[in-house]
């Protein structure tokens, strides 16, 4: 739904996206709209509930923070290649 506002979006406007009464979103919704409200378009969020500010607080974070990558104690197999993915599938 996200996408689809964007992408109705005039670049050369500016908009205020009232979020009153969204109690929560996804954490892929919480994405676009970080998207929307740092992009190429002037978009400012209002009325933000506490839960919706904390996933966008978290997807800020995130995108300032390397990636790690954990497997517990399970080993990490790199594949190069489709073929090395389906004979690591049928390994047994």
């Amino acid at each position: 739904m996200i996408e689809r506002l964007a992408a109705s979006l005039n670049p050369e406007d500016s908009y205020l996206l009232d979020m009153e009464g969204i109690k929560q979103i996804s954490r892929s919704a919480a994405d676009e709209l970080y998207n929307l409200t740092h992009g190429a378009i002037h978009v400012d969020v209002m009325n933000l509930e506490p839960f919706v500010e904390k996933m966008l607080s978290a997807v800020t974070k995130g995108r300032f923070l390397p990636r790690q990558h954990t497997a517990g104690n399970l080993p990490i197999i790199n594949c190069e290649t489709l073929d090395s993915v389906l004979q690591q599938l049928n390994a047994k």
